[in-house]
Order: structure tokens, then C-alpha cells, then sequence
């Protein structure tokens, strides 16, 4: 362990420049919300650590010492966690994206709706640690050891999981379409209602796991042990290859064996016509976009250049303020611009029904179209999963992190300090590239978040009055009609007028003021 250093010290050394603190003692410090994007921190002793909503993007935490550390909401895209200690360590909501976390130990860690999205994870230890819809979109899982952990509802598409061990984990409506579980072991593992369309099984162990309507259409069974295993349904199975597979007690949900139904060559026929094959994600029949992509949009990465909406290059404030030294904070500098970002964020609200009931609908940036009758809505088939609903309502990690830190953490209409449920709300405009400047958007409360975005509150430009549609003045909302919206610590960072307008003009009811 190295020497002991002060908060103070860290926020003043990293404002002149410097980025290695090696081996560094900071138990007892509390990094809440500070800027540390790049700095080296290989080997730093932080366990107990309060980092909630830290900007440690790019960082260097290799062999850092992190247990029972608080890293809720933390911005740690392309950090590299190689061999970290992070046993028993809370990651809940952390952008985790491109990561580097091999050989890292998260035994017990929280994980929940964390954004692990092409992270490598390979040979990390994450035994009885709760992953329940996490984005794992594309992760290497090679080797890891999964054993007890909660996958429930995850995001895995195409995760490389060869020789992974997954021996009791929870996989209940996971995704894992094309993931690659090649030589994985799965026994006793849950995977109720997973999507393993077109997965590779090849040689994997899946003895009493549990595939009670799991969807495993073209998956590869091939020498995988499926003793005692419980199927789904026939019609589940189609396409479905068990070439020299252990089928001894699998059984139907009838009771029925397996191999009673299978051709001479181990596979089950697929009759189905092209259309019905084809859709295998709900949401690709709502918009032009695949769920992947609106994964990256929830997370605030864009395909097209797989970068951070915040773009620019790695330093910042030390103010708080996680924004890049490319964006120098107006705090410090207060005739500072803030140029848009070049990574464009569709505005993918759910959809929302005016007083007209017709649905908006824009030519460019705007609300998504209502979704058409007849689409299916089973209890894994819907158009938004929980997952990527809530974390797009909660708003990109940087820019979120931003709008707290210039709100003070409370919501800019009722001063809600609650932090679980203040969401960071992008104003609409004409523009298609997003800044991640507080002046872009509003701390605001979840229940006025939808309010917003159901054109039922808006914000006069002018005077920055909070305007409640007349059908809510007669509810809980009265107290705050009329009322000055909240400042923010610093005039650079009040709402852009502009975009005000732009929403003010939106709600109809206002043309009536």
C-alpha cells in the first residue's frame, strides 16, 4: 500500500495535470461525482470507497484493491480493471463499456443494469454476483466463472461464453441469441424463458438445467449433455441440431423423451415459412433499428463511431464536473463554448398519446410511431424490455453525472434529492447532434420526466416558469404550477432557451395561456 493522500490533494494534483497515483492509499476518501478520466490508479487501495458517479473513463485500475467499494452509476467506459479486486463491490448502473476487467474478481458484486457492452470479462470470477439486466451485449465471457450468478433478463447477444461456468446461474429470460457457450457448463442452471436462438451448445454441459420455454431455434446441441434436462416445447425447438448429444431422461413438457421425435441425423425439421423465422427481436418490428443499436443509443454510445457521447479527449474539471478538457468547464472558464457532440441520439421515447389521440410524429428527430395491432407482447416479447426502457430514461452516464453535479443532485422542479429516481432529461430540438452540457437538458424527477415527455409540463423560456398542463392543476402537481424552475450552480448551465421553446411550442395547451 502506498501513501496515504487526501481528497484535496487528489482534486488539486489532478487539476495541474497529474494522472499517476500508483499505489496510492485513498481508504476513507469519498470520490462522490469528482473527475478522474485517465488517471492511473494500478494497485490504489480504495476498498470501502464511496465512487458514486465517478468519471473514471479510460482509467488504469489494474490490481486496485476495490472491494465493498460503491461505484453506482460510475462512468468507467474503456477503464482497464485488469485483476481488480472487486469482491462484494456495487456496479449497479455502471457504465462499464469496453471495459477491461480479465482475471477480476466480482464474487457477490451488484451489477444490475450495469452497461458491460464488449467488455472483456475473460477469466473473471463473478460467482453469486448479480448481473439481473445487465447489457452484456457482446461481452467475452471466455473462461469465466458464473457460478450462482443472477443472469436474469441480461442482455448476452452474441457473447463469446466458450468453457464458461455457469453451474446454477439464473438465466431466466436472458438473451443470449448467437451467443457462443461452446464446452460451457450449465448444470443445474436456469434458463426459463432465454432466448437461445441460433446459440452454440457444442459440447457444453447442461445436465437438470432447467429450458422450460426457453426459445432455442437453429441452437447447436451437438455432443452436449442434457441428462435430466427439462425442454421446451417442439414447437421451441425447431431447426434444433442434438447430433451426439446425452439425451438420457431429457424430457418434454409432456413427459415425453426427446429422441422420439428427432430425424435419423440428431435434428428437429424446421417447417416454419421465412417471415416467421425471420423477426427473432420485438423491437426490430417497431423501428429500423435492432436492438443492439438501441442498446449503444440507451448507454449513450453511437454505432457509427462507437464512441462516448461526450467525445473528446479523456481529462476534465476538477470542479465535479465530468466533462473532457476538450469541453473545459464554464465553471472555470466562463466564456467557454460547449460544441455539440458529433454522435447523433434519436430521441426514442415511448410512445405517447395527446389530447388528440392520433400520436406525434416527426420527420427527423421525435416520438416513435405507436405500435401496430397484432404484435405480440408475451412476457419476454415486448417492444421495450425494462432494461433498456429505464436506462434510456435515466439518460447517458456522463451527461447525467453532468446534470447532478450542476443541480446540486436535486430535481430542478421540486428539489428531489432522491437519486434513484431523478432522470437526466435531453430537450428535443431540430438539432441532431446532442451536447453533454447541463444547458442540453433537466435533473428531473421520474414521474416528471414522463410528465415532459407527454407534453404535460413545460418550462415558460423567457421567465423559466413551471407550467403544469390545466387537467393536472387539480392534482398533486398544483404546488408547483407557477413556480421559478430551480438554478443551477452556475448561470453558464441554465436551460438552453432555445430548446425550451422548442417544447413550449409542443404542448398544445400552452397556445391557450
Amino acid at each position: 500500500m502506498g501513501d496515504k493522500i487526501s481528497l484535496k490533494d487528489v482534486i488539486h494534483f489532478y487539476a495541474e495535470g497529474r494522472r499517476n497515483f500508483r499505489n496510492a492509499d485513498f481508504s476513507g476518501l469519498e470520490f462522490k461525482r469528482i473527475n478522474l478520466q485517465e488517471a492511473d490508479l494500478q494497485g490504489a487501495y480504495i476498498r470501502w470507497g464511496e465512487l458514486q458517479g465517478v468519471n473514471l473513463k479510460g482509467a488504469n485500475l489494474s490490481w486496485a484493491d476495490l472491494q465493498k467499494a460503491n461505484l453506482s452509476d460510475a462512468v468507467l467506459h474503456k477503464a482497464n480493471l485488469n485483476e481488480a479486486n472487486l469482491k462484494g463491490a456495487c456496479l449497479q448502473w455502471a457504465d462499464l463499456s469496453e471495459a477491461n476487467l480479465q482475471g477480476a474478481t466480482v464474487i457477490k458484486g451488484n451489477l444490475s443494469f450495469a452497461n458491460l457492452r464488449d467488455a472483456c470479462l475473460r477469466l473473471a470470477k463473478f460467482q453469486d454476483a448479480n448481473l439481473d439486466k445487465a447489457n452484456l451485449n457482446g461481452v467475452d465471457l471466455r473462461v469465466a466463472m458464473l457460478q450462482d450468478a443472477d443472469l436474469s433478463d441480461a442482455d448476452i447477444q452474441g457473447g463469446k461464453l466458450q468453457e464458461a461456468n455457469l453451474t446454477r446461474a439464473n438465466l431466466t429470460g436472458a438473451n443470449l441469441e448467437g451467443a457462443n457457450l461452446q464446452g460451457a457448463t450449465l448444470e443445474q442452471a436456469n434458463l426459463m424463458g432465454a432466448n437461445l436462438t441460433r446459440a452454440n451448445f457444442n459440447l457444453a454441459s447442461l445436465q437438470r438445467a432447467n429450458l422450460t420455454d426457453a426459445k432455442l431455434f437453429g441452437s447447436n446441441f451437438e455432443g452436449a449433455n442434457l441428462t435430466d434436462a427439462k425442454l421446451p416445447a417442439i414447437e421451441n425447438m425447431l431447426g434444433v441440431s442434438f447430433k451426439g448429444a446425452n439425451l438420457k431422461g431429457a424430457k418434454l413438457p409432456n413427459g415425453d423423451p426427446l429422441q422420439q421425435v428427432l430425424l435419423p441425423n440428431g435434428s428437429l425439421p424446421d417447417h416454419r415459412q421465412p417471415s416467421v423465422i425471420a423477426p427473432t427481436s420485438p423491437i426490430e418490428a417497431r423501428t429500423n433499428q435492432s436492438k443492439q443499436d438501441l442498446l449503444e443509443i440507451a448507454n449513450g454510445y453511437s454505432k457509427t463511431s462507437g464512441s462516448s457521447l461526450s467525445g473528446g479527449s479523456a481529462g476534465g474539471s476538477p470542479a465535479g464536473l465530468p466533462f473532457s478538457e476538450a469541453r473545459r468547464s464554464p465553471l472555470n472558464s466562463p466564456g467557454a463554448e460547449f460544441p455539440p457532440t458529433p454522435d447523433p441520439l434519436p430521441l426514442l421515447i415511448p410512445p405517447l398519446p395527446p389530447e388528440n389521440g392520433k400520436g406525434l410524429h416527426s420527420q427527423g428527430l421525435g416520438i416513435v410511431s405507436l405500435p401496430k395491432e397484432g404484435i405480440a407482447m408475451g412476457k419476454h416479447q415486448y417492444l421495450y424490455s425494462a432494461s433498456i426502457a429505464i436506462s434510456h430514461r435515466r439518460g447517458p452516464g456522463e451527461f447525467r453525472q453532468n446534470l447532478f453535479a450542476a443541480y446540486n443532485g436535486c430535481c430542478a422542479v421540486t428539489g428531489c434529492n432522491a437519486e434513484p429516481v431523478l432522470e437526466a432529461v435531453y430537450f428535443k430540438s431540430h438539432e441532431r447532434n446532442l451536447s453533454i452540457h447541463p444547458s442540453s437538458g433537466l435533473l428531473l424527477r421520474s414521474d416528471l420526466h414522463t410528465l415532459f415527455d407527454l407534453h404535460l409540463v413545460a418550462i415558460e423560456p423567457e421567465s423559466l416558469t413551471v407550467m403544469f398542463s390545466p387537467q393536472l392543476q387539480q392534482t398533486c402537481y398544483a404546488e408547483y404550477h407557477g413556480k421559478l424552475l430551480r438554478a443551477p450552480i452556475a448561470r453558464e448551465f441554465q436551460p438552453d432557451r432555445l430548446k425550451l421553446q422548442f417544447h413550449w411550442d409542443l404542448c398544445q395547451w400552452t397556445q391557450d395561456l
